[in-house]
């Protein structure tokens, strides 16, 4: 057996036994261990605290303690907003013992993959006329041959954060509208090393190939090269959007998804729009429904989920369904720029490229003084209905994002 192999059965092993001992405990009143679909690949747990535990306090006490005893454990995230309590990696079944001696657990979960979606191999090109067919679809109530984006706004003033790898800044397609929060997954990692962050940049304000092509965008990095990151870090990372523009009324675009509904990432999510925020998230790329992937699967909650046609106008093969996917856009052959130069674009496919044409459209809508709280039913009412989405499932919506072009 592998190293690696030996790592995940000790990490396993491991999981099951703090399942066993606080689903035990659970019998006697005390604070439980939340499942999900699988077992914790990181080792790492959320820890929700009671009220009136303070964060900072026993965070430090909790470090006390692991560090007096020799332990390998430690708290890796303080939360005080949307989650009150802190994420500990490398658990050990001593240090789950002595926390839940202490009165101020009110609950555990694990941490998970958050990963990006796209479709794979994508091909690239040097700049040239590319022209992204997803931007004339949008504008039109019916399919013709004639290639027109003239939209009636162009998201001026606006701010889309785009939760993902990262963005090349200096691409040609974002004319300086292009800024970065903060990184969170890898801090000696500010740039977009996966290419996944840039190239949803690009359909959301690109100025040749975008939808907003004036609003500009605010990168929050929490996908790493491979184009996966961890809830933990997401936490992290919509928190701190939430301290970078209080107020909100601006647009949250994750192209990414997660198979697991954890609590804190719910309430977290909750939080952005109770704040203003407009929160857009691809469906996912598993021809599923799309109730069972999130963020987009909080469309109850305010999300705009968001699934893939073709050019051809029938659900892309990939693309998640169901009643979650609130409306369609363009997501397969979508020209886009991309980090490998700031003149070089692909060509990709996933929900992760429909998602930025709602983004874009949101933006515009926010320009347009349409309030964060009205903006998804604006979406939903002006979308065509009326031409029929090829292959759609029973149970989903046959909506097509519509933007209204210049008189």
């Amino acid at each position: 057996m592998s190293g690696s192999s030996i790592l995940r059965l000790n990490m396993y092993v491991v999981y099951l036994l703090l399942l066993c001992i606080l689903v035990a405990d659970s019998v006697l009143g005390k604070p439980i261990l939340r499942p999900s679909r699988g077992h914790n690949r990181y080792g790492r747990y959320m820890i929700k605290f009671m009220d009136g535990c303070d964060v900072a306090d026993t965070a430090r006490n909790m470090n006390k303690h692991f560090s007096d005893y020799n332990m390998n454990t430690k708290v890796r995230h303080q939360y005080k907003r949307s989650f009150h309590g802190v994420c500990v990696e490398d658990m050990s079944l001593g240090a789950l013992r002595w926390m839940m001696k202490q009165g101020c657990i009110e609950y555990m979960e694990e941490v998970g993959m958050v990963k990006a979606t796209l479709d794979p191999e994508p091909i690239t090109m040097k700049d040239g006329n590319y022209l992204n067919w997803g931007l004339d679809r949008i504008t039109d109530k019916v399919y013709d041959s004639d290639y027109n984006y003239n939209p009636a706004r162009t998201g001026n003033e606006t701010e889309i954060y785009i939760v993902d790898s990262g963005v090349r800044r200096t691409h040609l397609e974002f004319g300086g509208r292009a800024y970065y929060l903060n990184t969170f997954n890898d801090p000696l990692e500010t740039d977009d090393c996966f290419g996944h962050g840039t190239q949803t940049s690009g359909v959301a304000i690109g100025t040749w190939r975008g939808t907003a092509t004036m609003a500009k965008v605010t990168s929050v990095k929490v996908l790493d090269c491979q184009g996966e990151g961890t809830s933990d870090d997401l936490l992290t990372a919509l928190n701190k959007i939430l301290d970078d523009r209080p107020y909100g009324n601006a647009v949250v675009s994750m192209s990414l998804t997660i198979d697991v509904d954890y609590s804190y990432i719910r309430d977290a999510i909750v939080d952005l729009i109770n704040s203003s925020f407009v929160v857009v998230a691809s469906a996912g790329n598993y021809n599923d429904d799309g109730c069972y992937y999130f963020p987009a699967g909080y469309s109850q909650y305010g999300v705009i989920g968001v699934g893939a046609i073709n050019a051809r106008g029938n659900k892309a093969s990939f693309s998640n369904h169901g009643s979650c996917v609130d409306i369609y856009a363009p997501g397969a052959n979508i020209y886009t720029a991309t980090n490998e130069g700031d003149d070089q674009l692909k060509k990709l496919s996933g929900t992760s490229f429909s998602t930025p044409f709602v983004s874009g459209a949101a933006a515009m809508l926010l320009e347009e003084g349409f309030s964060p709280f009205d903006v998804k039913n604006v979406l939903i009412s002006d979308s065509t209905t009326t031409v029929d989405i090829g292959n759609l499932p029973a149970n989903s919506h046959n909506r097509i994002l519509f933007v209204e072009s210049k008189k």
